[in-house]
């Protein structure tokens, strides 16, 4: 989970050239959205700004320029920091259940693409990999602590005792270590 969330918050921002990128968790028993910041846990109410619009109604959420958009209330914020928000863009973090229910496990945000706003490929590149990325968050000990799951022995479990982790990782292709495909000798010609 440490890799992943240093994956979103650190890289994305770089492949998609945005000046921050902050990853919310849900939390369904307090109904909040939280995250880390500099080892500070930050909580909001999961209806809240532009991140809570995207928890609550699934929606990606791509904002151009957010002085222009009545949903983003953070105009006090730039005065107070001196930073300028310009672009938003914001994707549902989801997971599909084994009822085939979806669920919302996080959001993405990211702000001021550099040359822009967002575009549609931005969010057509995060989409697959934010797909991947909810197994593992929904799995992760940390996100099951903050949605009010009980836990059992060293896994945490829903209420009805199915271990989510364990289903996962049996569903997961296994790889031996050194077993990849020799067939493609180097044999010196390029």
């Amino acid at each position: 989970m440490n890799s992943l969330c240093f994956t979103l918050t650190e890289r994305v921002p770089q492949l998609l050239e945005a000046d921050q990128c902050t990853l919310y968790l849900v939390d369904n028993k307090h109904k909040e959205l939280w995250t880390l910041s500099g080892g500070v846990q930050i909580r909001i109410p999961i209806d809240k700004g532009i991140a809570g619009i995207t928890a609550t109604k699934g929606e990606i959420v791509n904002i151009p320029d957010a002085y222009k958009d009545d949903r983003w209330g953070g105009q006090d914020f730039d005065k107070k920091s001196g930073y300028h928000t310009k672009s938003i863009l914001c994707l549902p973090i989801k997971e599909e259940t084994d009822q085939g229910e979806t669920r919302i496990v996080g959001v993405l945000q990211l702000i001021n693409k550099a040359g822009g706003p967002f575009d549609l490929g931005d969010c057509n590149l995060l989409e697959g990999f934010l797909g991947i990325c909810a197994g593992i968050i929904s799995s992760s000990q940390l996100f099951n602590q903050s949605s009010g799951r009980e836990r059992k022995g060293t896994e945490f479990s829903d209420l009805d005792g199915t271990s989510a982790a364990a289903q996962k990782m049996q569903a997961m292709p296994t790889f031996a270590e050194g077993a990849e495909d020799d067939s493609d000798e180097d044999d010196g010609d390029f």
